[in-house]
């Protein structure tokens, strides 16, 4: 491990520097109309854990909203990589 900090460095050097917050997701989630029809069972939050790492995500179930009331799909991203912007290939020798 010790190699591994000195050739890529910390990756949880500075995570501190940057809190992440809710507060622009509630404001998002006030605006749409479909918000008013969720009930706490439709929103769930939990992490999920990488070898290094761990992440939060959030998923909500739109069951109880028509869908003329629905936001727009976002397209799925397959190469998100939550890792990849403190976790960087190796370099080539």
């Amino acid at each position: 491990m010790p190699a591994r900090l000195r050739d890529r460095g910390d990756p949880a050097a500075g995570m501190d520097e940057h809190p992440g917050s809710l507060e622009p997701l509630l404001q998002v989630a006030a605006r749409p109309k479909a918000a008013a029809r969720l009930e706490p069972g439709d929103v769930l939050v939990d992490a999920m854990r990488g070898r290094y790492s761990v992440w939060t995500r959030i998923r909500v179930n739109l069951r109880r909203v028509p869908e003329a009331e629905r936001p727009p799909q976002e397209p799925p991203d397959p190469d998100y990589d939550p890792s990849a912007e403190w976790n960087p290939p190796p370099s080539a020798p």
